[in-house]
C-alpha cells in the first residue's frame, strides 16, 4: 500500500471513536451556567468582529428563544421586559404554544 491508502485506513478505524465523541458532545443536553455562555458568546462575536454589543438573553429551550425573538421584533417590547417576562411569564407562555395545535 501506499502512504495515502495507509492514512485512509487508519482514518477510517478511529471514525466510529470520532463518530460517538460528537455525538455525546452533541446530544449533551446539560444545563450551562448562564456567565460561562456569555463568556462563549462574546468570545464568538470577537471571533467573527462583530463589533456592536448586543444582549445576551438566555432561555432554555428553542421555542422560548422563538417566543422571545417574536415579543422583541413583532411586539416591539422592550429587552428589559423581556427579562423580566423571563423571569415569569415566558415559560407559561411557550408550554401553552407548544400544547397548541397549528
Amino acid at each position: 500500500m501506499n502512504d495515502r491508502s495507509d492514512l485512509a485506513a487508519k482514518y477510517k478505524d478511529q471514525m466510529p471513536k470520532y463518530i460517538d465523541k460528537w455525538l455525546e458532545i452533541g446530544t449533551n443536553t446539560n444545563r450551562v451556567e448562564i456567565e460561562d455562555a456569555k463568556v462563549v458568546i462574546r468570545n464568538l462575536r470577537k471571533l467573527l468582529d462583530l463589533k456592536e454589543d448586543k444582549p445576551i438573553i438566555i432561555v432554555d429551550n428553542p421555542m422560548e428563544a422563538w417566543v422571545m425573538c417574536y415579543l422583541r421584533t413583532e411586539q416591539y417590547i422592550s429587552i428589559e421586559q423581556l427579562r423580566n417576562r423571563n423571569a415569569r411569564g415566558i415559560r407559561r407562555q411557550s408550554k401553552q404554544l407548544r400544547n397548541t395545535r397549528l
